[in-house]
């Protein structure tokens, strides 16, 4: 048979026959060729954007001949005919259509048609098709910069899916690149891709932005966050990196910021090699770069200039710096003191010394010089290296020869401390005066507590009052000096808005030595005296050791008077008693105050009432201290109320109503003391506590 009829489905049937038996089998190629296969190939995105014309291929595998094919645009048929190719088994239908009608489709079908099959068609969605949404960042490109000095930007697309796009950068919002196309291979994958884009001198404008923006198909597009204006004019920083105090270098940082800053560093003007250390490009496409360098100790010590220089972009910015840059206004000033000859070198020699103080950080950076009246200059006799101190300062001392004879005549000493940093100086003068005022002397004892709670115990020595300021104070034991190391001196301080002066000394007692039961004397010299001042205490440890009390009942005006005194330590209690049952508690008790001898005493009223007297009874006033419980009976027998008999059970005496009432001036005197005694321990207490 001809071969078309094979191709166009004619049957062909073989007959057999054997032992008069027919056998029949009939075959044609609808039974014996597979179903067919369709690819159908659509223009990529670079074509449809650039060219007028696109095109779309349906590829058929199939045997058959006549095979009908026919394409749907959104669903309609078109009814042009298509360019129909065959190759071996191979059927293309190529269509044409123009970029705009495809831009406009939403989907597109290829449909395949023949007697052996049913009908089979391939759809390609051009619309519509769920994207995922891609990352897009913009940024400058850090290799290409360590190259050559250019704006290259780099738009980074991650998680992108398999569809074509296209990649435009903008400045300020206006396209200033051509488009990028990606023609992408389908895959169930999310790719990343970068493009690059060289911006054009054009552009290199201040406060210029870039962006850039990935266009997926027709309908998305995703734009990237902006720049900054990396185009700006450089910055600067340059700085001391601090470091240890024993450290024999200092290091020096410049770092720059910009489009693309280089540093250059200077000593002196002298150009000096320095490595950049570290290049970083920020999210908004500005370049910082750091260097650094390494100088001697010495070099900086001895105040030489250095200069970073950052080149950026046809600008140069430079800064300077050495110690006196980074020395900031108030660490170039300190606390200065002057102190005139001491008391000890006057009465000794022929001069005396003056001494400046100054107190603050890098104390070596200060010159000081004192002069005489107007220009005389004085001799240093030595400088002492600064001191270093846990807070972080030091403290210096200065002193200077002056004779015996200037300063008595009260010459003014003026002394002139200046920072090698600064151009003005601090000012101080001290004059011996005119007028010495003598000082007051007060000894304060320790609290009961102190004495005994602490090992040791303080004794507080206040001198006050005094001018000038110089004064010697030391201590005595029983007549004999003790040394320095037992006791401290406080510096004198001036009054607020008086020209006297203040100071205090603390003497540290042991309390080994309370069995001593001795004297301590704080003596004092001043050029007001020729004699020493000396104040004294005695009976220190006398108030903690224990001692009985001894009680007295006194009858006043409507009240009995319990005193009580000679007993230490200072707790104690009274108790009112009346026929030794009933507790009385209309009294009122003092509070113990200590006495010459170191002991203490206390009073305790009774107040009674007329009604209260009644023949035979008893009043006692009962006395508990930590050495014994006492009590101190008043037995009433009142006739007429002309006469009172009391009874002391201590002494086993009556006591007639006259001796009572001479008890009772005593007592009044005794209370009144006792005020006097209060008023100045709650004086004394107060200037402790100043």
């Amino acid at each position: 048979m001809v071969m078309n009829q094979w191709t166009e489905g004619s049957e062909v049937t073989c007959k057999a026959t054997n032992n008069e038996q027919s056998y029949n089998e009939t075959i044609k190629i609808c039974s014996v060729s597979s179903i067919p296969s369709i690819n159908l190939e659509i223009p990529r995105l670079r074509a449809v954007m650039t060219k007028g014309e696109v095109y779309v291929s349906c590829q058929v595998q199939c045997p058959f001949e006549n095979v009908k094919i026919s394409w749907f645009l959104n669903g309609n048929i078109l009814n042009e005919k298509s360019k129909v190719e065959k190759s071996n088994e191979t059927i293309i239908s190529n269509l044409t259509l123009s970029s705009d009608h495809w831009k406009t489709l939403n989907n597109i079908t290829c449909r395949v048609e023949h007697p052996c099959f049913t009908a089979k068609e391939k759809t390609s969605q051009l619309k519509g098709a769920t994207l995922n949404k891609p990352s897009v960042m913009i940024r400058r490109s850090l290799p290409d910069l360590l190259t050559r000095d250019s704006a290259l930007l780099e738009c980074v697309i991650t998680n992108l899916s398999s569809s074509d796009f296209y990649v435009t950068f903008q400045a300020n919002g206006v396209n200033i690149s051509k488009e990028q196309y990606v023609d992408l291979p389908a895959s169930k994958d999310l790719y990343s891709i970068t493009r690059l884009f060289s911006v054009p001198k054009l552009q290199w404008q201040k406060n210029m932005t870039f962006t850039c923006k990935v266009n997926q198909g027709f309908l998305h597009s995703w734009e990237s966050n902006s720049t900054g204006s990396f185009f700006e004019d450089p910055s600067m920083e340059l700085y001391l990196v601090p470091n240890r105090s024993d450290s024999k270098t200092q290091r020096l940082v410049c770092s720059g910021l910009g489009f693309n800053p280089q540093i250059k560093w200077l000593s002196e003007s002298v150009q000096i090699s320095a490595p950049v250390n570290d290049i970083r490009i920020g999210e908004d496409g500005r370049v910082a770069v750091t260097s650094f360098i390494t100088i001697q100790q010495q070099e900086w010590n001895d105040g030489k200039n250095f200069t970073c220089e950052v080149i950026d972009n046809m600008n140069t910015i430079r800064k300077y710096i050495d110690i006196c840059a980074v020395t900031p206004k108030s660490s170039q000033k300190v606390g200065v003191y002057l102190q005139g000859p001491a008391l000890q070198e006057l009465k000794t020699g022929g001069h005396g010394t003056v001494t400046c103080i100054l107190l603050g950080p890098n104390l070596g950076e200060f010159s000081v010089s004192c002069k005489v009246g107007e220009n005389e200059s004085l001799p240093k006799r030595v400088t002492q290296e600064p001191i270093n101190h846990p807070n972080g300062t030091q403290s210096l001392k200065v002193v200077f020869n002056v004779s015996a004879t200037t300063w008595q005549a009260n010459t003014t000493v003026s002394c002139e401390v200046r920072h090698r940093c600064s151009d003005q100086t601090q000012d101080v003068n001290i004059t011996k005066g005119p007028d010495p005022k003598p000082p007051s002397i007060k000894l304060l004892r320790p609290s009961e507590s102190d004495l005994l709670e602490s090992e040791n115990v303080t004794l507080l020595c206040l001198v006050s009052g005094f001018f000038p300021s110089d004064v010697i104070v030391k201590w005595k034991h029983d007549g004999s000096d003790l040394p320095s190391s037992r006791y401290s001196n406080g510096p004198s301080v001036q009054y607020a808005g008086s020209s006297t002066y203040y100071m205090n000394s603390r003497l540290v007692v042991p309390k080994a030595e309370s069995y001593q039961n001795s004297n301590y004397s704080c003596v004092v010299r001043h050029e007001s005296s020729d004699t020493p001042i000396e104040r004294t205490i005695d009976q220190v440890f006398a108030s903690v050791i224990p001692s009985r009390p001894t009680a007295t009942l006194l009858q006043g005006s409507n009240e009995l008077v319990c005193l009580v005194f000679g007993f230490s330590p200072s707790a104690i209690n009274i108790t009112w008693l009346l026929d030794d049952s009933t507790e009385l508690s209309d009294h009122n008790t003092s509070t113990p105050y200590w006495s010459p001898g170191g002991k203490y005493s206390v009073w305790s009223t009774l107040r009674l009432t007329n009604q209260d007297w009644q023949v035979g009874s008893v009043y006692t006033c009962r006395v508990t201290h930590s050495t014994q419980n006492l009590t101190v009976n008043i037995f009433t027998s009142v006739e007429n109320h002309k006469e009172v008999v009391f009874f002391d059970e201590n002494k086993n005496n009556p006591i007639l109503a006259d001796t009572a009432e001479e008890n009772w001036n005593m007592a009044c005197i005794f209370i009144i003391l006792f005020l006097i005694s209060l008023l100045y321990s709650v004086t004394i207490t107060l200037a402790k506590a100043q």
